[in-house]
């Protein structure tokens, strides 16, 4: 669950507006080592700015502080439904924020390779409630264009996760196979982490920025992944068909594959029966066979014991 982040937006305290990217002409994302520079070397102008969230709406931003050890914090830690107090490390927000500006997923899953074009990679506004009341905070959320053979399969929208220690609970994977919600779960191995934390070494901005630089690099050729969430169900004129719907066409499939096998073991009965009286009729048509031909032969054994002239009698009778 992202509860800080290595980005915000900027306001200008005296003017109250947000400062904006003169090369991109939009509002200026201000990553923390930015930041930090600005503190160390135009202390004044830092004074001057209100660091924000970047959520899409507006109505949802929070205050921001710049923290020496790398991140934004949000000012008011009980504004934010999701925080639990627990602080996440700069290796797994920076991998979040780097996945969040690559224009390709080059996934590498067990044996094979999945390549995903996002449409938008949000970082923001990234709650997952599900129809049991239960709710998650992906890391990622990201909506995409190709494949189409995976938008037909799962939608056009995935959950990503980043592991660094811990990987998704069982109850939280439960709920988005429950649900029909894809999931991706991203693997940051040790060498691929900010190292100087983990060993707990004293490192600046220009480590902080270095470090995002090489894990965009990395993930911009491979991402190593695992689907942990992978049986949606997609119509293609509604959308995703959501736990119930998939629960009633499972039920009906079964009830007529039963109403089949039913209908199979009818006919199965009835060319049953039908052999067994075809049968009866053959055993009686086979024993009148067999009385014509003793009637015939005590018939031929009777003329054979007559003398000659009641034989000729009996012939003309």
């Amino acid at each position: 669950m992202a509860r800080m982040k290595i980005w915000a937006y900027g306001k200008n305290k005296l003017t109250n507006e947000y400062i904006n990217d003169d090369f991109q002409n939009r509002k200026k994302t201000f990553f923390i080592w930015e930041a930090l520079k600005i503190k160390k070397n135009n202390n004044s102008y830092y004074k001057n700015i209100v660091f924000l969230s970047t959520q899409s709406d507006e109505s949802k931003r929070q205050v921001m502080e710049a923290v020496k050890l790398g991140f934004f914090r949000y000012s008011n830690k009980g504004q934010r439904d999701d925080y639990t107090g627990s602080e996440e490390s700069l290796s797994h927000m920076i991998a979040i924020h780097a996945l969040s500006e690559l224009d390709k997923l080059n996934f590498i899953i067990g044996k094979e390779k999945l390549t995903i074009v996002p449409e938008d990679i949000s970082t923001e506004d990234v709650k997952v409630q599900f129809d049991n009341g239960n709710y998650y905070i992906a890391d990622l959320i990201c909506t995409y264009k190709e494949p189409q053979k995976l938008i037909e399969k799962w939608g056009n929208k995935i959950a990503l996760e980043v592991k660094v220690s811990h990987g998704c609970e069982p109850t939280k994977v439960k709920d988005f196979q429950d649900f029909n919600y894809p999931l991706i779960e991203i693997t940051l191995k040790r060498n691929m982490q900010f190292l100087k934390e983990i060993n707990k070494e004293e490192f600046n901005e220009d480590d902080i920025e270095n470090y995002y630089l090489f894990l965009k690099r990395t993930f911009s050729k491979t991402i190593y992944g695992k689907i942990l969430s992978n049986h949606v169900i997609v119509d293609r004129g509604k959308g995703v068909v959501n736990c119930e719907e998939r629960l009633a066409i499972e039920q009906k499939m079964t009830l007529e594959m039963k109403r089949d096998f039913e209908s199979k073991l009818d006919v199965l009965e009835f060319e049953k029966e039908s052999a067994i009286r075809e049968n009866k009729l053959l055993r009686k048509e086979n024993e009148l066979l067999i009385k014509e031909k003793r009637k015939v032969l005590q018939e031929i054994n009777t003329l054979k014991n007559q003398s000659l002239l009641k034989k000729i009698i009996a012939l003309f009778k």
